[in-house]
């Protein structure tokens, strides 16, 4: 089976398995779990659309979340317009609003780019508390429920957000494949480099950007429907919901498809059960734990979940030193002699360690990234690529050499090199 169709079977049984689940389970207390777990998950692939493929940091994506919560439910109370119409009609302010922030904030990078995006959400929260709508509640229907998205049974609301986690994985998906997905990855290694390769980095990460919008803001229209029944600009425009999609993307791992499901199955259900099991003898519990599973995930796994357990079998493999027979004298007559051990520092081929030699051209600046060595005296032994010492090597983690006395070691500068059809 192929790499693109392992994903496809993938996102079927994520979805097979979310309905199993919401028609598995009874209790009320648990299809809001369920639903909260989709709807996290949909948030961060949302936001890992830019900021996971991209590199871009957003630090205020809630900015989207609140738009599809806030355009939903007014225009369910003032126009009486079914949420199924006002989410939609959310979804294009949202992308309006993605473009008019993206014009004047994608000039700027770094750190700089992110402040830049903490303050809308602060703005937005201001406008709303202006125009007087601290407080908007949903206006209850009982003789249409169902047409103004209020359901009696909790399942449906699963459904709906499982319905939406679908999309943004297919999105998501369609993303990675895509002649935008390889511009994005490009733009994150490298944007100076990306450019000079012809990629319009500016028209990229505008479009990553506003598709990154949609699903944002189709989550806050469900949530607000779902959780709140009555939107505040605290429960929409706050610091909570960015610290929560970062929380699920980070823990999981960002800049993939599965981080932000992981990461959303695991400190989600944690969150809430402490939460209403300890959460009155012990207030800000929900913050401390996520605090703690930071820390912890920086510490163990700080690329998250999904890449340190992908990674682990390959790099234990390459982690078993290996030792060649030393070579003989050259004509000079010396010896080989003892190698040190590098103990931050691999030897690998351009398959493994190195995935790409532009990509070791990419580091040459900061690292002896990927300069030419081979192995002295052994016959069979091919050029390979030697990923240098520094913690900004791509190699650095990922395996151990410390050869024996007798093992390979790096050809010294000006020294002959094995021709590559000896190989």
């Amino acid at each position: 089976m192929t790499a693109r169709a392992r994903g496809w079977v993938g996102i079927a049984a994520v979805i097979a398995i979310g309905l199993g689940l919401s028609l598995a389970l009874t209790e009320r207390y648990h299809h809001r779990i369920l639903t909260l777990v989709f709807l996290w998950a949909a948030m961060g692939l949302a936001w890992n659309i830019i900021s996971g493929y991209a590199g871009q940091i957003s630090f205020g994506h809630q900015a989207f979340f609140g738009i599809g919560a806030y355009v939903t439910v007014l225009l369910a109370a003032k126009l009486q317009l079914t949420p199924w119409l006002g989410m939609w009609a959310g979804v294009g302010v949202a992308v309006l609003a993605a473009l008019l922030i993206g014009t004047p904030t994608f000039r700027l990078a770094g750190i700089y780019f992110g402040l830049a995006t903490l303050a809308y959400p602060l703005i937005f929260r201001i406008v709303m508390d202006y125009l007087g709508y601290q407080e908007v509640a949903i206006p209850m229907v009982r003789d249409r429920p169902a047409l103004f998205m209020q359901f009696e049974e909790p399942r449906s609301f699963d459904l709906l957000a499982l319905a939406l986690l679908a999309y943004t994985l297919v999105l998501s998906r369609l993303i990675e494949g895509s002649r935008l997905g390889y511009s994005l990855r490009a733009i994150k290694e490298n944007e100076q480099a990306a450019e000079a390769m012809g990629v319009d980095a500016f028209r990229s990460k505008m479009l990553a950007y506003a598709l990154s919008a949609a699903p944002a803001a189709l989550a806050g229209a469900i949530y607000a429907h779902a959780i709140l029944f009555v939107v505040t600009p605290d429960a929409v425009f706050g610091v909570i919901v960015i610290v929560q999609t970062l929380v699920v993307c980070l823990v999981g791992g960002a800049g993939t498809l599965w981080g932000p499901v992981i990461g959303a199955a695991i400190m989600i259900p944690v969150s809430e059960i402490l939460d209403t099991t300890v959460g009155d003898r012990l207030p800000g519990i929900q913050g401390v734990v996520y605090g703690a599973a930071l820390m912890a995930i920086m510490m163990w796994a700080p690329e998250g979940l999904f890449w340190h357990l992908r990674r682990r079998p390959a790099a234990v493999a390459r982690a078993t030193p290996t030792a060649a027979v030393a070579g003989t004298a050259r004509s000079s007559g010396s010896s080989a002699r003892t190698a040190r051990a590098r103990p931050r520092s691999s030897t690998c081929s351009t398959a493994s360690c190195c995935p790409t030699a532009a990509r070791c051209a990419g580091w040459a600046r900061r690292s002896p990234a990927c300069a030419p060595t081979w192995s002295a005296g052994a016959a069979s032994a091919a050029p390979s690529r030697w990923c240098g010492s520094s913690r900004t090597s791509p190699c650095w983690k990922t395996s151990w050499w410390a050869p024996s006395p007798t093992a390979t070691r790096r050809a010294p500068r000006g020294s002959a090199r094995r021709p590559r059809s000896a190989a």
